[in-house]
């Protein structure tokens, strides 16, 4: 399998985000923490497989562990599949441990809409953040193949729908959760410092940074008009 996209090892899904908030990214930088799950832009994408077949993925987002690539995406109603690259040009999978799923359906929160995984590696544990029924869960493995388990089957609290999570820890060992909130009739950035049992966020610290200029009314010039 070979990779068509030349874009999904980037972290453009929050570039914009963590420029506005300099105290959380001084020390990002690509490794096997949460700042190695390079969270691709939140466009469609596709392996190419050397048979011709495309493997299509939204919100694609690679992780690198121990020589490794694995490949996570959307595109699947029932969990998330794995596939794996020594190169990010040839891929091989699904290969997850769960039926080629690195999370399945029933192992942890969620039962739809299953969207935008991130994988990371925290405290000698894997991690994946992930969203289910419009709600951010982390479950947690062994290995980057799975099977990732949410035991408690809960989402993160929230008063309002939330998606496109990417967990990001600071040098200083602060955690913050950039995530989308879909409110007030519209789609907006924000980020909040987590609790260090990675289940639960400092509400008073919760910022929007990001939002439309003028939800719902953006004017779109047409070229020649």
């Amino acid at each position: 399998m070979k990779l068509s996209s030349t874009r999904v090892f980037t972290l453009a899904k929050t570039s914009l985000c963590l420029a506005l908030f300099s105290g959380a990214v001084a020390g990002c930088k690509p490794s096997e923490n949460a700042t190695a799950s390079a969270a691709a832009p939140s466009t469609s994408a596709s392996a190419a497989a050397a048979t011709g077949k495309d493997i299509p993925l939204a919100d694609p987002t690679i992780f690198f562990h121990d020589g490794t690539y694995y490949l996570y995406g959307t595109g699947n109603p029932n969990g998330f599949k794995v596939y794996t690259s020594k190169d990010l040009k040839a891929w091989q999978g699904p290969v997850g441990n769960r039926d080629g799923f690195a999370f399945k359906k029933g192992d942890g929160f969620g039962n739809s809409k299953f969207w935008a995984p991130q994988v990371f590696r925290y405290n000698n544990q894997f991690y994946m953040a992930y969203v289910a029924d419009e709600g951010i869960a982390l479950a947690t493995s062994d290995s980057p193949l799975g099977p990732f388990i949410n035991p408690e089957k809960k989402a993160i609290e929230a008063p309002v729908r939330q998606i496109d999570p990417f967990l990001f820890v600071d040098d200083d060992g602060k955690k913050y959760l950039y995530h989308v909130r879909v409110a007030d009739g519209g789609n907006r950035m924000y980020v909040a410092e987590m609790n260090d049992d990675l289940k639960t966020i400092k509400m008073k610290t919760l910022k929007m940074c990001i939002e439309p200029p003028n939800p719902g009314k953006t004017p779109i010039k047409t070229p020649g008009l």
